[in-house]
């Protein structure tokens, strides 16, 4: 099936939705096992910055530093939920499935800044770690 773009039909959209979910399932590629480094950093990173913050001269005198990196960061991990929910054939069931809650909960700061709340729930991402090294040790297993 195509996807209709202002009434144009968008060849590239399958192609495209495919290759996403290449790389943000199968963890077989290159270009995936990369993605996964490029997730686990954010995570860490993400974990030092929230470390960062509990130290209290560092906090005051890098706060606007610590602040961005962490919404950059949550941009991030945004788009990648975002994505996994476009490429996925099952979405409510992603949605609704333990990791996809955990990547839900770990952006709900992002979200809920916008309407000017404040929450900070970076330890949560850092569950998806445990995914990330599941499915390596998963992975040696089937090799």
């Amino acid at each position: 099936m195509h996807e209709w773009k202002r009434g144009i039909v968008d060849e590239s959209a399958p192609l495209l939705r495919s290759k996403a979910r290449e790389i943000l399932e199968s963890q077989q590629t290159r270009s995936a096992k990369f993605f996964d480094f490029l997730v686990m950093v954010a995570i860490g990173l993400a974990a030092i910055v929230f470390i960062l913050e509990t130290i209290p001269s560092i906090a005051k005198s890098a706060s606007y530093w610590l602040t961005l990196t962490l919404n950059i960061l949550y941009c991030f991990f945004l788009l990648e939920y975002t994505a996994r929910i476009w490429v996925t054939r099952q979405r409510l069931s992603f949605i609704f499935s333990f990791w996809g809650l955990v990547d839900l909960i770990a952006i709900l700061p992002l979200i809920l800044s916008i309407f000017g709340v404040s929450l900070d729930l970076v330890m949560v991402r850092m569950l998806r770690l445990c995914l990330l090294y599941t499915s390596d040790a998963a992975d040696e297993e089937d090799s």
